[in-house]
């Protein structure tokens, strides 16, 4: 689902910090050809790189033995994935075991996207709503087509999206919030390796901006995340920024699992010594 720009057009060279989704549809990035690539910003409620049962039962097993796990979702945008992170673990792991991961704390810079989110409305294509529903059967009990369309400033699929209101389940599960990328990772209190954050698809973006950077990223992580807490990036990250090898030297290990491949947990660099 394309959702962006959510604001009028503001030029780069006013130095104003923005958030994912508040620009342009699509910015120039550079690979590691070192060839730049056009990137489109869009944000969608599945996305096929990201495996969400596999990963759901894999956070529910990481994290067995923790009463309470502080869930973050960075650069929320629309509210798509934190919605779609808190219907994949209630489905997998049950109501009762989901609820020690809720509520996600999901933050944008964009105040009035973190509205958009926060309405307890949802705009999905068809293809959204069927990529949900094949992937969840049951995932239909938390929306209800609304009878009042959600308008959002800039959209041009609107005219191919439908409102949904999210049931109070998925309401209470997710609390979104205005809130700095970088500043939120220093706000992250995790004592016991007991935190999982997402943030992805976003890095290329941010650095195109020169807000934020792949090091100052995987550096703030490696300083407020303790060894068991797990940090969930995308494919656009890796491929066209240096997350993968700046988290690495910051003490992160890649969880190869196929599609559950953009997972990473934090490790103790004292452990084969």
């Amino acid at each position: 689902m394309n959702i962006s720009p959510f604001v009028a057009h503001i030029p780069k060279s006013t130095g104003v910090s923005l958030s994912f989704g508040s620009v342009e549809r699509s910015y120039a990035a550079m690979g590691s050809d070192g060839k730049y690539r056009k990137v489109m910003n869009n944000s969608w409620a599945v996305r096929g790189e990201l495996d969400w049962k596999a990963n759901a039962k894999f956070f529910g097993g990481h994290f067995k033995d923790k009463e309470k796990v502080n869930v973050y979702s960075l650069a929320s945008s629309d509210g798509s994935e934190a919605y779609m992170l808190a219907i994949s673990l209630i489905e997998t792991l049950g109501e009762k075991e989901a609820q020690k991961f809720f509520p996600i704390k999901a933050f944008d810079k964009d105040e009035y996207i973190v509205g958009v989110a926060g309405s307890g409305k949802w705009n999905l294509m068809e293809a959204d709503l069927r990529n949900i529903l094949d992937l969840f059967p049951n995932a239909g009990k938390y929306l209800k087509k609304s009878e009042v369309p959600m308008k959002i400033n800039n959209d041009s699929l609107s005219e191919q999206t439908s409102t949904y209101e999210v049931s109070d389940i998925l309401k209470r599960a997710v609390r979104f919030e205005k809130g700095d990328l970088l500043e939120e990772i220093k706000n992250i209190d995790d004592e016991d390796g007991s935190s999982l954050v997402f943030c992805r698809n976003v890095l290329p973006y941010l650095e195109s901006l020169k807000t934020a950077t792949a090091q100052q990223i995987s550096s703030l992580l490696g300083l407020y995340l303790e060894e068991g807490s797990v940090f969930v990036t995308g494919g656009y990250d890796l491929e066209l920024t240096d997350l993968n090898r700046n988290l690495y030297l910051r003490n992160f290990k890649h969880v190869n699992r196929g599609k559950s491949s953009f997972v990473y947990i934090k490790t103790d660099p004292w452990a084969d010594c």
